[in-house]
This record gives structure tokens, C-alpha cells and sequence, in this order.
């Protein structure tokens, strides 16, 4: 629990930062399978940019990794920046 209040304040002041900057920032909770949303909300919202957390994993027998995040940087229209978390 202390962990998700943490989160979610960071992500309100960088959200904040970001505003103050001149960028429009946004946070949605959809269900579904996780790449499809955020390539959806992504075209829905014509996203410039979409900012997402990625945890380093090795490959499978030298295959790209299957993660959401290496999946949305392969098939998003836009630029696609990952934090590694």
C-alpha cells in the first residue's frame, strides 16, 4: 500500500512538472491485453510521445524479449521512452 501511495505521488509531480513546462500529461486505467490498450490510447489521444516503465529481462535463446514494453516501442506510431524500473 505505502508502495502505490509513493508511486502515485511521483507520478502527480512529474505529471505536474510536465504541465508546468507546457506538455499535456495523462493517466487512464483501461482493462485489456496491455500492449493493445496503450497502442489504442495512444492513437485515440494522438499521442506525441508515451513515457513507460521497462524491467530489463534476458532473451530466450537469443529472441528479442517478449515484454510489453519491447512490444510498444516495436508497433507504436509515435516515439516510445522507457524508464527502466
Amino acid at each position: 500500500m505505502y508502495r502505490t501511495v509513493v508511486r502515485r505521488k511521483r507520478r502527480e509531480e512529474v505529471a505536474g512538472d510536465l504541465m508546468r513546462a507546457g506538455a499535456r500529461t495523462g493517466f487512464r486505467v483501461t482493462f485489456g491485453e496491455a500492449t493493445e490498450e496503450i497502442l489504442q490510447q495512444a492513437r485515440e489521444t494522438k499521442a506525441e510521445l508515451v513515457v513507460m516503465g521497462a524491467k530489463a529481462r534476458k532473451s530466450f535463446a537469443g529472441h528479442a524479449p517478449l515484454t510489453v514494453a519491447y512490444n510498444v516501442v516495436a508497433k507504436a506510431n509515435c516515439p516510445v521512452l522507457t524508464v527502466r524500473g
